[in-house]
């Protein structure tokens, strides 16, 4: 198996997500953005945009640490983790009125 240097594999990670203490909000701020590209707020304003944006990256960062707790995962177990994932993001936003489908 190919090794990658130690520089070119920081370099990419800066690149990609940017340089934070928390690896695990870094990587859930870059995931918002790809996913709020698609996202239409309606009249919201900036500052309701951002609450919804830190709770939606509190969520991920609570759940990926699920997950990473969880012993022997299974794909089901995966499964159902993403699906109650989903969930929690859906409920969040439609408390403020915006509609999310899974899929």
């Amino acid at each position: 198996m190919p090794t990658i240097d130690k520089d070119i594999l920081k370099f990419l990670y800066t690149a990609c997500i940017g340089v934070s203490e928390d690896s695990f909000k870094a990587a859930a701020n870059r995931a918002y953005l790809d996913f709020c590209r698609t996202m239409t707020f309606g009249e919201m304003n900036d500052s309701g945009k951002q609450k919804l944006r830190n709770e939606a990256v509190e969520i991920l960062c609570e759940r990926i640490n699920t997950l990473i707790k969880m012993p022997n995962i299974t794909v089901n177990d995966f499964d159902i983790w993403h699906k109650d994932t989903c969930t929690q993001l859906q409920k969040q936003y439609s408390n403020s009125g915006i509609t999310l489908t899974i899929g």
